[in-house]
């Protein structure tokens, strides 16, 4: 059974190609890069005169906040230009590449597709996670919180998919934390569009958003000044938090939920809270088990250094328990 095991989407370099190669030396199976996003995008960056960042993560606990908000120097076009050696870096080391898209409407995506089935299949990646947990950004909408925007989303995608040679369909959520009916909603987004031309495995989960982290004199982690947007000019002291047993028990109850709804041709790919292989099985067993589960995938601890040895140790654990 073909497992994977790969970065969450996230990756502070994801517009320099050899950060591709830099993922690809290490224990994965795949080689994710993105969230990418429509156009150029500034992101946030630290608004000066505050103590705290657009990044942190706690040393002790593992626990993570960000409110990095999707900056992307590329956008679609730039995307088209650099896929070709993407592909091709991923691929000499025996990687898939994957490539994570998140829009801001349903049309977004349309385009962000029709670009990919331009290009010559050679040079085109091997999967696509559509992030329908994000924008977590100020002034935009979660699209997974809103099933009518996932159908449209959904709809309009399926429109621009050729006939043959459909490149496999994954869409991540946000988890439904203190939202107790969001997984039967997002079912109700997503039910229609299973199959070779729909989503293939759901990837759960995203940040928690909104949340607030502060240091031990009570200042907020996260200052963000805000770049993009009509927002443009506020500071933003909340982001989406990640990473951490905290993390991690979300991450099971989302995983265990989905387990419970989805049809059994749908696979997870499981993310949140991971930092060695005895996290991944835990969510590995809340998500169904290997009858269900088709891949983990590792954010905050890997951004926390950027190191990819935590992708050995899991690594290592999965081959052993598929055994």
């Amino acid at each position: 059974m073909e497992f994977d095991l790969m970065p969450a989407a996230g990756f502070r370099r994801k517009n320099d190609p050899e950060a591709v190669t830099s993922i690809a030396r290490a224990a994965v199976t795949a080689v994710l890069m993105g969230s990418y996003v429509p156009k150029p995008r500034l992101g946030n960056v630290k608004a000066k005169g505050y103590p705290g960042d657009i990044f942190h993560v706690d040393q002790e606990t593992g626990e993570g906040i960000n409110a990095i908000n999707l900056k992307d120097d590329w956008g679609i076009e730039g995307l088209r230009e650099n896929l070709p050696q993407m592909v091709r870096r991923a691929h000499a080391f025996g990687r898939k590449l994957r490539i994570s898209f998140a829009g801001f409407a349903p049309g977004d995506f349309a385009c962000f597709l029709a670009m990919v089935y331009s290009l010559r299949p050679v040079y085109q990646p091997d999967e696509i996670e559509f992030n329908l947990g994000c924008p977590n950004a100020v002034g935009h909408t979660i699209i997974s919180y809103d099933p009518t925007i996932v159908r449209e989303v959904m709809r309009a995608s399926i429109e621009v998919m050729p006939h043959n040679g459909i490149i496999p369909l994954d869409a991540k959520f946000s988890p439904f934390e203190r939202r107790p009916l969001h997984a039967e909603v997002c079912m109700q987004g997503v039910m229609p569009f299973y199959g070779e031309r729909g989503i293939r495995c759901v990837v759960t989960s995203n940040t928690v958003p909104h949340q607030q982290m502060d240091d031990p004199s009570g200042n907020p982690r996260i200052a963000a000044l805000v770049q993009d947007g009509p927002n443009a000019g506020t500071i933003v002291h909340t982001g989406g938090k990640s990473g951490g047993d905290l993390m991690l028990a979300v991450s099971c109850r989302e995983a265990a939920a989905w387990d419970a709804l989805l049809p059994s041709e749908v696979g997870l790919i499981l993310v949140g809270g991971i930092g060695r292989w005895e996290d991944a099985e835990k969510l590995i067993r809340a998500g169904g088990g290997v009858r269900r589960v088709r891949g983990i995938q590792i954010g905050t601890a890997f951004m926390q250094h950027e190191d990819p040895h935590v992708f050995k140790d899991v690594m290592m654990g999965i081959g052993t328990y598929l055994l």
